[in-house]
């Protein structure tokens, strides 16, 4: 598929026919810069899983990322989740800085995301597949992703050079 071919599937058929979609190639041809080009404008996050060992280092950086990407939207929803959480020393407190606020808001990811989604779409792109770190379980990262799937209006680019895909090579193609 070209890079004309990829922009008619994504206007065609990506959030209208498809939640996620899978983009392969070799090394070097275009593949991230087209995504972010066709996406500059719109609501996403992105993750790029070389270097990423663990899946909490996966949901870390879904985190930062989603509040470096949404700072108001992010601190607001921190504060709230905050006043009305059950521990006994931010109970009731508002306007907490939410870089105090992680281990809370990553409990919450999946609230977080449906109500960041309820005015309009929010897409994840994650880049990389092939370089994730053999630490990581493929079928764990997979699994995290497919919940995606259970939020309304969240979607996901997976962006992957297959060829490069060795050890988790069988599972991945199940999964794709």
């Amino acid at each position: 598929m070209n890079i004309d071919e990829l922009e008619n599937t994504l206007n065609e058929k990506f959030i209208k026919v498809y939640q996620n979609i899978l983009i392969t190639g070799e090394w070097g041809i275009g593949k991230t810069y087209a995504i972010k080009e066709y996406f500059q404008n719109k609501k996403t996050i992105y993750i790029s899983l070389f270097g990423i060992n663990t899946i909490e280092d996966f949901k870390n950086n879904l985190y930062i990322s989603f509040i470096f990407k949404f700072k108001k939207f992010a601190k607001e929803l921190i504060n709230n989740i905050i006043v009305n959480t059950k521990i006994p020393l931010f109970k009731g407190k508002a306007n907490i800085d939410s870089s105090i606020s992680l281990s809370i808001f990553k409990e919450n990811i999946n609230k977080v995301l449906e109500k960041q989604a309820e005015n309009k779409e929010l897409i994840i792109i994650i880049d990389d597949l092939e370089r994730k770190s053999s630490n990581l379980s493929m079928e764990v990262l997979l699994g995290v992703i497919e919940e995606f799937n259970t939020i309304e209006k969240i979607y996901t680019i997976i962006i992957a050079n297959e060829k490069e895909i060795k050890k988790d090579n069988e599972l991945y193609y199940s999964f794709k």
